[in-house]
């Protein structure tokens, strides 16, 4: 066991040594003094503001010097592990786009052009180096978790006559959809053989329904809807289900709540993974809704209009609330991309893309992370826009995989 001398012990130093050692299987105690052990840590002369700090309102600033990473100007290991852990630097007002999400290029790592590399791996990393603990069983702990949300079940079927007439008039293709109802055509949004393909080769995926009520931004079949009920059962069984809890539910505890319980009645057991619909998440009180409405695990944390670690690290972590200066029990799980990012913002065609996908995976196969990717049943069929993307897709598989 690791021996930790350390002189203020705060919720904050904890929270990070827990995440820098518990959490990946080496654990820890404290010590009132200095011992001849070999696995030690000494944080006697540890000078960290954020870590014996209790409030969220001070400024922290994250710089560079060469290689170095600076916490207001000084050297500071731990506490810059907890500014990005917790996300410091999202407390506040910052700028938001349309759907009130919040922007890459006032991200701290986005601007220093660091984010696509999981920094506070390669900082945990080194401190067990230095420490003299074999990191190589972390390495080997690597995972690949591919993971859909379904935000549209089918493009044509299962949809009411009012909502087809409806997409006839603004989109048309009336024999696209005369050739899916007489079954001498697969709509197009039915990917499941391929997901179901890719289940069962990962042995980890996660799927994210949508079952909120209609409207203008939740354009989901309905919860009612009896083939949509037989979908979610056989996908179970080979992927674990969450709760994509919709557009309208944002912030709203019952809403979730609801949505939660309709999948809950499908499945006929306990839901409690999510991944919020156009990715909205508000820190802090995103989570502190998912905490209320019962979740215990989410998929939210990166970025929507760029790629790569939004808390610069690929690893599960806990969500730490500054506002009550303690650590929850909702675990974040951080995704490297989403597939329309590459397309709709970053605007790249599928063979630029390739390169930055493999650099994502290699760094998180350096460190031992997870790597989640984030795709749609309508993204992975080159259909219409998607055309030639179903390459990309494969070869994510492929090298996260292999």
């Amino acid at each position: 066991m690791l021996s930790v001398l350390a002189n203020n012990i705060t919720p904050r130093l904890k929270y990070v040594l827990d995440f820098c050692f518990t959490q990946k299987g080496e654990p820890y105690n404290f010590i009132a003094e200095k011992t001849g052990d070999n696995r030690f840590l000494d944080l006697s002369d540890l000078d960290s503001e954020i870590l014996s700090d209790s409030s969220s309102n001070k400024s922290f600033n994250l710089s560079k010097d060469g290689d170095q990473l600076l916490l207001n100007g000084k050297v500071d290991t731990l506490g810059t592990i907890f500014y990005l852990l917790s996300r410091y630097e999202e407390y506040g007002d910052y700028e938001k786009d349309e759907h009130g999400r919040y922007l890459s290029a006032q991200h701290s790592l986005v601007r220093l052009d660091l984010h696509l590399t999981p920094v506070v791996d390669l900082i945990v990393r080194d401190l067990w180096d230095q420490i003299g603990l074999d990191y190589s069983k972390v390495q080997r702990n690597y995972v690949f978790t591919p993971s859909f949300d379904i935000d549209i079940a089918w493009a044509f079927k299962n949809r009411g006559v009012m909502r087809q007439l409806g997409s006839v008039v603004k989109h048309g293709k009336a024999g696209e959809r005369i050739k899916v109802f007489r079954n001498k055509a697969k709509d197009p949004y039915d990917t499941y053989d391929e997901i179901k393909r890719i289940g069962e080769l990962s042995g980890n995926m996660k799927l994210f329904f949508l079952l909120g009520d209609g409207g203008k931004y939740d354009k989901n079949i309905s919860h009612k809807n009896s083939s949509l009920k037989n979908l979610i059962n056989d996908l179970d069984q080979i992927s674990e289900v969450g709760i994509h809890p919709s557009y309208a539910s944002y912030l709203s505890v019952a809403k979730i709540k609801e949505e939660k319980a309709r999948l809950e009645k499908i499945m006929g057991k306990e839901v409690n993974i999510s991944r919020q619909h156009f990715l909205k998440l508000e820190i802090p009180n995103s989570y502190q809704t998912l905490l209320k409405a019962g979740m215990n695990e989410d998929y939210t944390m990166g970025f929507v209009d760029d790629v790569g670690f939004r808390a610069g690290t690929s690893f599960p972590f806990f969500f730490f609330d500054l506002e009550k200066n303690e650590v929850t029990d909702l675990r974040v799980h951080p995704y490297a991309y989403m597939d329309g990012t590459f397309m709709q913002y970053l605007e790249l065609n599928p063979v630029q893309s390739k390169p930055t996908i493999a650099q994502l995976i290699n760094e998180v196969k350096e460190v031992g992370g997870e790597f989640i990717s984030i795709w749609h049943n309508s993204s992975i069929n080159d259909y219409e826009d998607w055309q030639g993307w179903k390459e990309v897709f494969d070869f994510t598989i492929e090298k996260g995989l292999s």
